[in-house]
């Protein structure tokens, strides 16, 4: 039986640290309904609140910003605030 194909956004990561990645941005949206922040509707706005859920796990940890890089490799140089973040201590 042929193998399942790979998405190429996959490529390069295994299967347990793209699970990671979208455990942590399940979080990122849990935390914004926590919040009661509704949804992001432009890159501007998700990158603001991505930076504070990144400010708000600086103790805890996670891989947030690498998922949304990852699955949306489009946003990959549109989050700078949240890039920013995480470059920090």
């Amino acid at each position: 039986m042929p193998r399942a194909r790979q998405h190429l956004k996959f490529k390069g990561i295994t299967p347990k640290t793209a699970r990671a990645y979208k455990k942590e941005i399940r979080r990122f949206f849990q935390f914004l309904s926590s919040e009661g922040v509704a949804l992001p509707d432009d890159v501007a706005e998700l990158d603001y609140q991505l930076a504070e859920f990144i400010n708000a796990l600086y103790h805890e940890g996670g891989w947030p910003l690498s998922g949304f890089k990852r699955f949306l490799p489009r946003l990959k140089f549109k989050l700078p605030t949240a890039q920013h973040t995480t470059t920090i201590g």
